[in-house]
């Protein structure tokens, strides 16, 4: 008798300690400060099995209109095995928009779907404020900086004439000069590993509006995450006209708006062949991201976006082929 009770006894307290081990490994304990300056770092994926944590509201509310984010909720669901996926329906594992009205501090979220091995991209724009060219633990991409509405083209970190750390305070481009604060957006990106947090707080100095939108891309080449990529400032269209780009048939094209107005999802709609990845606004501001699997390998062409567009040059948009596997 005394002998089964201690066996009995043993099993319940193995099955305790595997209780305890598995809540240890649970993701999203804890948000992590993304801090203006790193030029990023390569990450590399443990291999290991992510916990399920507990997600946030999927709704983002905008002034009376929302947008259904597809449960883009804060925390990384956990790691799934990718063989057995449809590439062709499941290349982007979701996307997160959000605004911060007049504030350089945002709570970036990670899109719910995003999985071990997924590439994050990251657009962060800004108005009247100073974005950074630098962010730690990622790695910068595209950039477009504008000084004025009518500026004939983005000006680019290579622009930078003056710094202060990971910002810059001065570009010049030719005969070209300003301090690129009108309006601007940068794209960083990172290799999500187990380790991840299910949210990072950025936080820029200053007190104007600041908006990011990220998507989650799988099967991304590492060595090389970025096919090409083009800016584009004063287009002089009521909608918006996408610059053309070089990209190979199964790579993924990014298509990102930011706009000096506010404006509804229904303002730009998709240009032709792309869906809405994202889409967030504030009072004088709105943030899009497009995006499509490329079916060919060519230049992407001019897209344009649809539906009735708004005033001509105040937006600065950004093409961008990622290079998938």
């Amino acid at each position: 008798m005394i002998v089964k009770f201690a066996i009995v006894l043993l099993s319940t307290l193995a099955r305790c300690a595997v209780l305890v081990e598995s809540s240890s490994t649970r993701l999203g304990r804890a948000a992590q400060d993304i801090k203006a300056g790193g030029d990023g770092e390569r990450q590399t994926n443990h291999l290991r099995k992510m916990k399920t944590v507990q997600g946030g509201e999927s709704i983002a509310h905008h002034d009376g209109e929302t947008i259904n984010e597809a449960d883009s909720s804060s925390f990384i669901p956990g790691l799934r095995a990718l063989r057995g996926e449809d590439d062709s329906k499941n290349w982007n594992h979701g996307s997160y928009a959000v605004a911060s009205k007049r504030s350089g501090n945002i709570k970036l979220n990670v899109p719910q779907d995003t999985q071990v091995g997924d590439t994050l991209f990251l657009f962060l724009s800004r108005t009247d404020g100073i974005l950074p060219i630098r962010l730690d633990r990622w790695t910068r991409g595209a950039e477009c900086f504008k000084s004025d509405n009518d500026q004939d083209h983005c000006l680019r970190a290579s622009d930078c004439i003056q710094d202060d750390g990971p910002y810059c305070l001065r570009f010049r481009d030719g005969r070209m000069a300003g301090n690129g604060r009108d309006l601007g957006t940068v794209m960083f990106y990172r290799k999500v590993t187990g380790d991840d947090p299910g949210y990072w707080n950025i936080d820029l100095p200053g007190g104007t509006t600041t908006w990011a939108i990220i998507t989650a891309i799988t099967n991304v080449n590492e060595q090389r995450p970025i096919v090409s990529a083009t800016g584009a400032s004063c287009d002089r269209a009521s909608d918006s006209v996408f610059s053309s780009v070089y990209g190979k048939k199964n790579d993924v094209l990014l298509l990102s708006q930011s706009f000096d107005d506010t404006a509804s999802a229904s303002d730009f709609k998709p240009p032709a062949g792309t869906s809405l990845f994202g889409w967030t606004r504030s009072d004088d501001e709105a943030g899009f991201l497009f995006g499509e699997r490329l079916d060919h390998t060519g230049q992407t062409g001019k897209l344009i976006t649809g539906g009735p567009g708004g005033s001509m040059c105040k937006d600065a948009l950004l093409s961008v082929v990622v290079n998938r596997n």
